[in-house]
């Protein structure tokens, strides 16, 4: 049960433990602080959607400041030089790299390297997002996430899965499970979107079942609908289309959803077109 402040005579007394307080104190800060970073609106959004997915933040002894990096597979070559161009303005001559698969690396595919440049900003970013060298998820930055920053998440770690293809997945296996409840219940509070937070055992080298559990982020058909009219209108580049393809058996079902996604995309008409032929081939197969 909750205590009643104490009264003294006309006055009440409702003692808030210095701790707490000081820790508030700093959680505020903390959240004016990124508001106040000097990086646009766009560069905030796609760096924030990259780190739930395949960028960190990197501070070094060698360094005074952080560094932004970022990762893709050669496949995914154009969504990788589109991020790279949108992050001009922390970019520096030598950002972007190729990089060969090392010895103990479960993928053999080469590997787009994007280093940003260590910038004052990007540390106050890292002492904003990260404790002890690991992102941190909490609700104050995730609150700062737009229909961009989503959309960056999804296109590096959101898949549609099933057959036919009408459930969702992000692949959130970098969190512990108290993180990845925080962030199902932010994406219900703040969009609407209600999702399972579900378990796999995988080995991440080679895949096969191990005693490793992680979480992940599951949509059903009507959730991962809600999820793709957010995001949708702001997918970057055409190759990245396939993630926005939900499959249907019924044809009717199928060209209303193509319908939508050709309004929110009109410059990818012929991408969804390609994309969902595909789809429906390896259904059949």
């Amino acid at each position: 049960m909750l205590k009643q402040p104490q009264s003294r005579g006309k006055y009440i007394y409702n003692r808030v433990p210095r701790r707490d307080y000081e820790s508030k104190k700093i959680e505020d800060m903390k959240k004016k602080l990124l508001s106040q970073l000097s990086l646009s609106d766009q560069s905030k959004s796609i760096i924030l959607g990259t780190l739930l997915g395949d960028g960190c933040l990197q501070l070094t002894k060698k360094y005074k400041n952080a560094r932004l990096s970022i990762r893709h597979s050669t496949p995914q070559k154009e969504y990788f030089f589109w991020k790279a161009t949108m992050l001009k303005e922390i970019a520096s001559a030598k950002s972007v790299q190729l990089q060969t698969p090392d010895v103990e690396s479960y993928s053999k595919k080469k590997k787009l390297l994007f280093q940003s440049r260590a910038t004052e900003d990007i540390t106050s970013l890292y002492n904003i997002l990260y404790k002890e060298k690991a992102l941190r998820i909490q609700r104050r930055w995730l609150n700062h996430l737009t229909p961009l920053s989503l959309a960056v998440w999804w296109c590096d770690d959101g898949s549609i899965i099933g057959s036919p293809a009408r459930r969702g997945v992000l692949c959130t296996d970098g969190f512990d499970q108290k993180s990845v409840f925080l962030i199902a219940r932010y994406l219900q509070k703040v969009w609407n979107i209600y999702v399972h937070v579900g378990s796999i055992r995988r080995d991440r080298k080679n895949g096969n079942y191990s005693k490793k559990e992680y979480y992940r982020l599951w949509f059903c058909t009507e959730e991962l609908k809600k999820w793709l009219r957010i995001i949708t209108p702001h997918i970057p580049v055409a190759s990245m289309v396939y993630k926005s393809i939900i499959v249907y058996k019924d044809s009717q079902f199928q060209q209303r959803w193509i319908s939508e996604l050709k309004e929110a995309l009109p410059q990818f008409h012929e991408q969804i077109d390609e994309a969902l032929r595909k789809k429906t081939k390896q259904r059949m197969i």
